[in-house]
């Protein structure tokens, strides 16, 4: 009984820890580095806001009655909100589709004809007229998206 009661104690026997190296003092630099990281992500979150609600209007406008109209002024307001109104507040007609294809590289002004008589002539749409400006409208806020948020 002896033996196996000397094993037990000696594999219990405490030992002190010893360090191989001592701290370095520059933790701060890993705390800096998650501090920024942290602001980044917050930033590029606070920026993602907007796109957020455009999206989110954009398929409340896709079921709307007057939907031409809501959509033309869904654009305007978010061209306003991305690029500034001096840059699009006064644009009308082929002037504003070339600034949304300019800016968003989408094909509004291929329909000009059309959107002028939808908007300004009481022209109804058609069901795959609307996707088609739908699904333009939402390529138009990726791209956006896209360049504002992941380009600096």
């Amino acid at each position: 009984m002896n033996g196996i009661g000397n094993s037990i104690g000696r594999s219990l026997e405490l030992k002190d820890i010893v360090l191989t190296s001592a701290p370095s003092g520059n933790e701060w630099i890993w705390w800096a580095a998650a501090a920024a990281a942290i602001v980044l992500v917050a930033v590029q979150l606070l920026r993602a806001v907007p796109f957020s609600h455009a999206r989110r209007e954009l398929r409340r406008i896709r079921k709307s009655s007057s939907f031409p109209s809501d959509m033309n002024f869904w654009l305007k307001k978010y061209a306003m909100i991305f690029f500034g109104r001096e840059a699009c507040a006064g644009l009308q007609g082929a002037a504003w589709l070339e600034f949304l294809d300019m800016r968003g590289g989408t094909d509004f002004s291929d329909s000009l004809k059309i959107w002028d008589e939808m908007i300004y002539g009481g022209r109804i749409m058609t069901e795959s007229e609307r996707k088609e400006l739908y699904r333009e409208c939402r390529r138009w806020l990726r791209r956006i998206e896209r360049r504002k948020l992941w380009y600096i």
